[in-house]
């Protein structure tokens, strides 16, 4: 990420970031997990509607600081937002 020119390469993005996924019963691991990795130790998780599911979380985010505040941010907890993400996860390993 160091290298790109992000304006002229990626017109249009705000951000980029990296999404932990993992199954259900691994949640509580990956959150203390987050929370270590950080040097202030605040990771917090939220969510629009609680659920039992795979969970897909924002875990870091780069390039704009208006974008901080999407960490934590667990992009499947609506029910729309779940299915498209499911959707284009199987669309693209077709």
């Amino acid at each position: 990420m160091q290298t790109s020119n992000y304006d002229p390469e990626f017109l249009g993005a705000r951000g980029f970031g990296l999404i932990g996924y993992g199954y259900a019963d691994e949640l509580e691991d990956f959150l203390k997990t987050a929370k270590r990795e950080r040097a202030d130790n605040t990771f917090s998780l939220r969510q629009l509607s609680k659920h039992s599911n795979d969970f897909f979380i924002i875990q870091y985010v780069m390039l704009k600081t208006e974008n901080r505040g999407a960490i934590g941010f667990e992009i499947v907890s609506e029910t729309m937002r779940r299915r498209s993400d499911i959707s284009a996860q199987c669309n693209s390993l077709r």
